[in-house]
């Protein structure tokens, strides 16, 4: 009778394990989508830049300070690294110290620029 309350002990636990995994899918998914957002809003950004050049270059006399969109720019960018870090914290894996690629926890050596990664 006892292999019974180990089995259910057993099940709990790989329900548990599911469902941790399905909340960390969740939240990956999340943040993902919040990156695309930001990728988005600094497109439109630059766009609006590139509209702005070109006009300033057809009338000499208009004049354009980009620095708020320079440091919109600027601001949607650390966003995003800052989400891109979690998310590869949540995946249980590290970044390469030399060119900030995201590395599987296992790998000896980094996918995009070959550099040794320490193993912890």
């Amino acid at each position: 009778m006892d292999w019974i309350y180990k089995m259910g002990d057993k099940v709990a636990e790989v329900g548990n394990a599911a469902s941790d995994k399905a909340k960390t899918i969740a939240e990956v998914a999340k943040l993902n989508g919040k990156i695309r957002t930001a990728e988005q809003d600094v497109h439109k950004v630059y766009t609006l830049i590139g509209k702005e050049m070109y006009d300033t270059r057809l009338d000499a006399e208009a004049k354009h300070d980009f620095t708020d969109d320079y440091q919109e720019i600027e601001e949607k960018l650390k966003e995003m690294e800052v989400y891109r870090d979690a998310v590869c914290a949540m995946k249980g894996n590290s970044k390469c110290p030399v060119c900030g690629a995201e590395v599987e926890k296992d790998s000896g050596f980094c996918k995009k620029c070959g550099a040794k990664m320490e193993q912890l």
